[in-house]
């Protein structure tokens, strides 16, 4: 019985790409298991962090009377205080400010238009 030495070579190419193809689905596999695994456990751990740092806290949205300009503030429920606000009290006491003086200026502008 003779066998070419193509079909030897066929069947050992064949058989080690069988072998390789079973190695990198196997690790394949196993890193996706690892991937979704870790997923699951950041997602948990996330979600626990969130839940205990919002658990306490509200978001209130709010319009300033005498700048105009929309607040957004961060409220601790059990303090009713302001744990942070944007803009600043400060930026609005500001921004008030420049808002009268630019209306004087325009009504003196005005008054001299007319006379």
């Amino acid at each position: 019985m003779e066998i070419k030495i193509d079909k030897i070579n066929y069947y050992n190419i064949s058989h080690l790409d069988k072998s390789i193809n079973n190695r990198d689905n196997t690790v394949l596999k196993k890193t996706q298991q690892l991937i979704k695994s870790n997923k699951q456990n950041i997602n948990s751990k996330a979600n626990i962090i969130g839940l205990n740092h919002m658990q306490n806290k509200s978001l209130s949205i709010l319009q300033d009377v005498e700048s105009g300009r929309t607040v957004y503030r961060h409220i601790d429920k059990s303090t009713d205080s302001i744990v942070t606000q944007f803009p600043r009290e400060s930026e609005l006491a500001r921004i008030a400010f420049l808002n009268k003086i630019q209306k004087v200026a325009l009504k003196k502008l005005i008054k001299e238009s007319k006379n």
